[in-house]
């Protein structure tokens, strides 16, 4: 789509402000899929939204054990991260689970 392209070139242009050299390769929805499933990608955009108000429905795409095929396509682990992010999603809602988010 048009605002892909945009927001692609946009991005482009301020790695080139950092120095970064970037090609652009755009694909179809069923080819970033399958590229980000396979780790076959470097960077990559998607979108998400939220479907429910709570920091668990985004942090989540960086808990480890959520990496391909799961929902975490970047395939992020960091075990400190992990072991608050487990912490938290047992927890009721409280400023002690929001401590854990932050």
């Amino acid at each position: 789509t048009t605002q892909a392209r945009q927001q692609s070139e946009y991005f482009q242009r301020n790695m080139e402000k950092l120095g970064i050299k970037i090609r652009i390769n755009n694909n179809t929805w069923p080819e970033l899929s399958d590229k980000v499933h396979r780790n076959k990608h470097q960077i990559y955009a998607m979108a998400w939204s939220a479907d429910y108000p709570d920091a668990e429905n985004f942090l989540g795409l960086l808990y480890c054990p959520n990496k391909n095929p799961g929902s975490n396509g970047a395939n992020y682990c960091d075990a400190s991260f992990d072991q608050k992010f487990k912490q938290a999603t047992l927890m009721q809602h409280s400023q002690e689970r929001t401590s854990l988010y932050e």
